[in-house]
């Protein structure tokens, strides 16, 4: 047996909505997977920086607790210094001899004398004096103040005049022995009587800071960067100068960082912290450095990527799994709505050949309206010569010829009726084209309210009008006539004894609004209003008024092929208003129109 077309429309929906639930658990999953990752990274990465510069405020924190003992330690000696000198010797003394005896024990202890600091973790490698003018005093046979190179001297040397201070420094040793090529230096100025002409400035060399750099701590790298090179650290030399340039450059760019500057030593990605150790300082700049390798978090991100994969690996295919039966579920409506559809499918065939041959009817029945309009236009008007010429031919008595009377008045309604009937089986068939042009409707107004006033009046009606004396509007006048003939004629028609009728043109930005009033007889039911327009419709407040129900719908239509609308205000106890919007326009010599 062939398998019906619906069946085959299901199957392939039934796949296509799989793959599709498939597709969209995919996405989903990944792009969960990618933002869970991210995150996890992100925050792994985040707490390693912030370990790393705990860890590197707490290193900071210790060598300014260094700093600052060692700086009250010189202070101590700068003051005992001066005293020493004002009390126990004259102004030509040898000063690194008469030093001696206050810094032997920080320096040098002498054979036989027993060092009072030894063990407080203080020794001095060496010590100089410098005059007022910053340059160094060499301390000629003293050998305890600790030999130096004439370069090395020169790095002692201060700007001239009288310093700020305690200046922190550091001494740069070519020839490397024990304890480094870095010393820190102490610079303790001296006044002696507080006079500045007679100030001095004493400098103590101590072992490097790097015992202290060179401390182990897991994971970290540590060194000191001091004109350009890096100095105490394990890096191999091509490391060394990469760290050292990326240092100079941050320094440069931006001065003392306190964020972690990223770099790659050896394809292995680093962080990088420093900060500068002599801060306000008359010497050189040093920086402590600190390195971060990132091997620990790339294993810890690797590990939980592959994690993240499993779970994400794992959803998915649950996901996928459930798709085949979500698709199943989902696909029951439709199987049921596509058999629905087909089986519609057929019944709109059917429908459509029935709309075409109704459509064909349509139009054979206007072209039959149009046709039989346009012949009963002669006989009509042949019944009413005929009609008319009777009393002129024959003697008649008043009764018979008021009879005549109301006859050819009846073949006046059957004409209107006929030339509606044909404009409106015209339109119908979309032959009536109108081209707008600039007509005066204050003019249109007056002649339809003088055509109006020649009807007979049984309710002794009342004229109001508020309008400009121009108004000039886009249409055709023959049409625009219609419209206030149809109009005027229902206000007159549906009105009360001793009523109004009131016809008013408001100019707004959009369009220009004629609104025609009466003094309502019996207002429009609100059920009724949407009704009014329809052909043929007559509602039972019009059952004693003579009329075909042709005269709104005509009206409407005629609005509309003039790029207007004919709509219903109002109908209440008081006044039933009918609004005709037409679009603005000019009056111009170029157009003219007659009615």
């Amino acid at each position: 047996m062939k398998p019906e077309p619906a069946d085959d429309g299901i199957k392939l929906f039934r796949r296509r909505l799989q793959f599709a639930i498939m597709m969209v658990v995919a996405a989903l999953t990944t792009a969960a997977l990618v933002i869970v990752q991210h995150k996890l990274s992100t925050d792994a990465e985040t707490a390693m920086q912030r370990e790393f510069q705990r860890t590197f405020d707490a290193m900071s924190n210790v060598h300014s607790l260094r700093y600052a003992m060692l700086l009250e330690r010189c202070r101590e000696l700068g003051r005992k210094v001066v005293l020493h000198v004002e009390t126990n010797h004259p102004p030509e003394s040898q000063p690194y001899q008469v030093m001696q005896e206050v810094l032997a024990d920080i320096v040098e202890a002498p054979e036989g004398i027993e060092s009072h600091h030894a063990g407080d973790g203080f020794h001095a490698e060496f010590c100089r004096l410098l005059d007022p003018a910053g340059a160094v005093i060499e301390p000629g046979p003293a050998m305890w103040a600790g030999p130096l190179l004439p370069d090395e001297s020169a790095q002692l040397k201060l700007p001239a005049g009288l310093i700020a201070g305690p200046q922190l420094g550091y001494l740069h040793r070519e020839q490397v022995d024990g304890d480094g090529p870095i010393f820190d230096l102490i610079a303790i100025p001296l006044l002696a009587g507080n006079k500045p002409s007679q100030s001095a400035t004493l400098i103590l060399g101590f072992e490097p800071a790097s015992r202290l750099l060179r401390r182990s701590e897991p994971g970290y790298i540590k060194g000191l960067w001091f004109r350009g090179e890096i100095y105490h650290t394990t890096l191999p030399a091509p490391a060394a100068r990469q760290v050292a340039d990326a240092l100079g450059a941050a320094l440069a760019r931006t001065g003392n960082n306190s964020q972690p500057i990223p770099l790659t030593l050896g394809g292995v990605p680093h962080l990088l912290l420093f900060q500068q150790l002599n801060a306000e300082s008359a010497y050189a700049a040093a920086y402590q450095i600190c390195l971060l390798p990132m091997t620990e978090l790339q294993t810890r991100l690797a590990k939980l990527r592959w994690q993240v994969l499993g779970a994400g690996g794992l959803l998915l295919l649950t996901g996928l799994l459930a798709s085949r039966t979500l698709a199943a579920r989902f696909a029951r409506p439709v199987e049921i709505l596509l058999r629905s559809l087909s089986e519609q499918r057929d019944q709109r065939r059917q429908a459509e050949t029935a709309y075409q041959q109704a459509a064909a009817g349509m139009q054979r029945a206007a072209r039959f309206s149009a046709d039989a309009s346009h012949q009963l236009k002669t006989p009509v008007a042949v019944l009413r010569a005929i009609l008319q010429d009777i009393p002129e031919r024959e003697k008649l008595s008043p009764a018979l010829r008021e009879e005549l009377n109301g006859l050819v008045h009846q073949t006046y309604r059957l004409s209107g009726l006929i030339d509606d009937l044909l404009l409106l089986s015209r339109m119908d068939a979309g032959q009536l084209k109108i081209a707008p042009c600039p007509v005066d409707l204050s003019q249109l107004i007056e002649l339809a309210l003088d055509d109006l006033s020649v009807r007979p009046d049984q309710h002794s009606l009342v004229i109001e009008k508020d309008y400009p004396p121009e108004i000039p509007i886009l249409g055709e006048k023959r049409h625009v006539a219609l419209i206030l003939q149809n109009l005027l004629e229902n206000a007159q028609k549906y009105n009360r004894s001793n009523g109004r009728i009131r016809v008013a043109v408001h100019l707004a930005d959009d369009a220009v609004r004629l609104v025609v009033g009466n003094t309502t007889r019996r207002p429009i039911p609100a059920a009724a209003r949407d009704l009014i327009f329809e052909r043929f419709h007559r509602g039972t407040m019009a059952e004693d008024i003579p009329g075909y129900g042709l005269g709104l719908d005509l009206a409407r239509e005629l609005a509309r092929l003039q790029g207007g609308e004919l709509t219903l205000l109002r109908s209440d106890e008081q006044m039933t208003e009918f609004e005709v919007r037409f679009q603005h326009g000019d009056t111009s010599p170029a157009c003219k129109q007659t009615v």
